[in-house]
């Protein structure tokens, strides 16, 4: 189904409005051509009534999946973190605990794939932990961090779950960008 980004958000706005019946909610405002609630949606909910390609015949083929808006970050963490629980991994701090290069590498690609670059910034950074050669890769999308236990981002890294599991959360962390420098280190706690 061809729709632009704002018809989709026009047939998005009466979903929300109308709930589960949306599709009967909105052939009975196109009889009236009256869109109550929808003033900013109106002319784009008229026109697809009006469309030869669309219309009430083009409403009854909508599916699930056909409104959704262009690939977010959000969206594509969430696919490539049920994809991989689906291969196997048992959490998302599974995966953040032997698959967050795999997994970072997967969301930057899609995202690669399936949106504008200048649109989100995307870089995959990797901290070295200060023991065991340990180290964990994560996102720096826009500014902000994540991994597959935190689709939602934080403005600081170490503040990513994971960070706080760990035995000693003061041990030295040095964080390595998408070239290979080290932007940013946390130093070994004092002791004296």
């Amino acid at each position: 189904m061809n729709l632009t980004e704002q018809q989709k958000a026009a047939l998005r706005a009466v979903q929300a409005q109308e709930g589960r019946k949306w599709k009967a909610a909105l052939r009975g405002m196109w009889e009236r051509a009256y869109y109550p609630g929808l003033g900013d949606h109106a002319a784009t909910l008229q026109q697809l009534r009006n469309s030869s390609a669309f219309g009430p015949a083009g409403l009854v083929k909508v599916r699930p999946g056909d409104l959704e808006e262009g690939m977010t970050p959000q969206r594509a963490m969430r696919q490539v973190t049920a994809a991989m629980l689906a291969d196997g991994y048992s959490s998302a701090y599974e995966i953040n605990n032997g698959g967050c290069e795999e997994w970072a590498n997967e969301v930057a690609a899609l995202l690669a794939n399936t949106t504008r670059p200048e649109d989100h910034a995307v870089e995959t950074w990797e901290t070295v932990f200060g023991y065991a050669d340990t180290s964990h890769v994560f996102l720096c999308i826009d500014g902000k961090f994540y991994d597959a236990e935190c689709p939602e981002g934080v403005d600081d890294f170490t503040k990513l779950p994971l960070f706080s599991k760990l035995p000693n959360p003061n041990q030295p962390v040095w964080m390595i960008d998408h070239n290979g420098r080290t932007v940013s280190a946390r130093p070994s706690p004092r002791t004296d």
